[in-house]
């Protein structure tokens, strides 16, 4: 008896370490190095509107989202994305990332390519208001807005109402 739950817990132990059906890793083209955690910066852990890249707005909606645990969600265009990050004050490095594998629009899985090829390894980045600007050595730009909740914009509208 105690043989057969040995290898029931040794088979689900296994089970949790093969990837969810429906994702694909994408991997790194840059580095498949494991992204270490260190503290990352506060302005940086927030939800982003992902509103232009190269110079050309994007046709169908994207976000990235960053957590304080170092895990980065959201959308490309037409799947989930999701994966490990770390952050300095002015670079963050993009660990494997994995979507869903669902097809749409032609030009919304082009953007999807585009945007998954770029945000691998080591960019740039750089936060000014509410405007995230991350950047490669060639220079192709990736443009977000930072998302406010209705509670974030209660609380800005009070504050200019009150001329603060």
């Amino acid at each position: 008896m105690a043989g057969r739950q040995l290898s029931r817990l040794r088979a689900h132990r296994t089970l949790e370490r093969v990837p969810q059906s429906g994702l694909m890793n994408l991997g790194s083209a840059r580095t498949n190095d494991p992204v270490e955690l260190t503290e990352l910066p506060a302005a940086l852990i927030n939800a982003w509107d992902l509103t232009s890249f190269g110079g050309g707005e994007l046709t169908a909606p994207a976000q990235l989202a960053f957590s304080v645990q170092g895990r980065i969600t959201g959308t490309a265009g037409v799947n989930r994305v999701m994966g490990d990050y770390s952050a300095s004050d002015q670079a963050i490095t993009f660990g494997m990332l994995a979507t869903t594998m669902m097809m749409g629009p032609e030009d919304a899985m082009a953007q999807e390519q585009l945007l998954l090829a770029f945000l691998q390894g080591e960019l740039g980045y750089e936060i000014t208001g509410g405007e995230l600007v991350i950047s490669d050595s060639a220079g192709q730009v990736l443009v977000g807005q930072l998302v406010t909740t209705d509670a974030d914009a209660t609380s800005d509208d009070a504050a200019e109402s009150l001329g603060q």
